[in-house]
């Protein structure tokens, strides 16, 4: 009996994996399934790869602390796509959350304006946008 019953138990372990897998249990694939999963890759791609390059741009005509600094505002952009997509509700707290991080980025860039560069903050704040919009 002992046999059997991890025979059966990875058979259920099998049975499971294919259908994660997509198969319909007869060997062959169900293509809808295969093609949705690998759809799904296309704005996580997409968003990493604006990210990415964004932040790369940026470094270009921005220092690195400043850089650091404005990226540091993803919490922001990921809380309000968040809310957006119907991940989170907005509460108070949050506000708070978000209020107490824009005015710790502003006070600590302030001193770096010698070193700002328009299309910089811009390819920056891009990034940050597209790096709290990308769905991991």
């Amino acid at each position: 009996t002992g046999g059997s019953l991890s025979t059966s138990t990875s058979t259920n372990a099998n049975a499971n994996a294919n259908a994660a897998a997509g198969d319909d249990g007869s060997g062959k694939r169900v293509w809808s399934e295969y093609f949705s999963q690998r759809l799904m890759a296309i704005p996580i791609g997409l968003c990493l790869a604006a990210e990415i390059t964004l932040s790369n741009l940026s470094l270009l005509t921005l220092s690195v602390s400043f850089h650091t600094m404005v990226k540091s505002s993803v919490p922001v952009f990921v809380l309000f796509f968040s809310t957006i997509f119907g991940l989170e509700k907005w509460n108070p707290y949050l506000a708070l959350t978000i209020l107490t991080i824009v005015v710790g980025i502003s006070i600590c860039s302030f001193g770096e304006r010698g070193h700002f560069s328009v299309v910089g903050f811009l390819f920056i704040l891009g990034s940050a946008i597209a790096s709290g919009a990308c769905p991991t």
